[in-house]
């Protein structure tokens, strides 16, 4: 946000008009809609909260899975809109997981999973 001062001579005398523009949102707001339930897969527990506080503040249902089976299981629970997949974890990586969450979806539309 920002502001500024203009100075207008009027007549004899000179009057300082404030000019307040109106607030921007940022670019990503509205964008999304009300909410997007996101799967955050992801073991790093600083990470899950750095990315679930982020996708929160653009208006998106964060739910966390801390690896590639605890992913799959809440696939085949919950409809996503969107996986964000941790690539490198313990018991199964984001690869394999990414592969069998393929292998669950019926043909059609596929959840965009995000490496």
């Amino acid at each position: 946000m920002f502001s500024f001062m203009l100075n207008f001579p009027i007549a004899e005398t000179e009057v300082v008009v404030p000019v307040q523009p109106p607030v921007v949102k940022p670019p990503l707001s509205g964008a999304l809609r009300d909410y997007i339930r996101v799967l955050l897969v992801e073991d790093n527990v600083v990470n899950q909260k750095l990315a679930a506080r982020l996708l929160e503040k653009l208006g998106c249902e964060v739910a966390i899975a801390n690896d590639g089976r605890d992913a799959i299981e809440m696939f085949q629970e919950q409809l996503y809109d969107l996986v964000f997949m941790d690539c490198q974890m313990p018991n199964m990586d984001g690869f394999v997981a990414t592969h069998e969450i393929r292998r669950l979806e019926k043909t059609g539309d596929r959840t965009p999973i995000i490496g």
